[in-house]
């Protein structure tokens, strides 16, 4: 009896998994905008994408770094909250090696 299934055919695809945190930064969700660039001084805004896909809220600090040539900009550091079930977008600017 022909059932029209032969060992070794078949539809093949490469796959991945992702193990992550419940509470976490999204996928591709890290963004760096230069938001002003006069004489030599630029405004920079990070923006960070929060998940949260567990049962109970999030509270924890949030830092991002940035590394240009030749002139340290501050660690970007703060606080953030993020419901359960639910994700946030916070956003932190610099200029000139000051957080703002």
């Amino acid at each position: 009896m022909e059932t029209g299934f032969y060992v070794g055919r078949g539809v093949y695809r490469d796959a991945a998994l992702i193990v992550a945190e419940r509470a976490r930064i999204a996928w591709y969700g890290t963004f760096v905008t230069t938001r002003r660039l006069l004489d030599g001084d630029a405004v920079i805004e990070v923006a960070t994408e929060l998940a949260n896909d567990g049962g109970a809220d999030f509270e924890g600090d949030l830092t991002a770094e940035i590394h240009l040539t030749g002139e340290p900009v501050p660690r970007l550091s703060q606080s953030v909250s993020v419901p359960a079930g639910r994700g946030r977008t916070r956003r932190t600017r610099t200029s000139s090696g000051q957080a703002m």
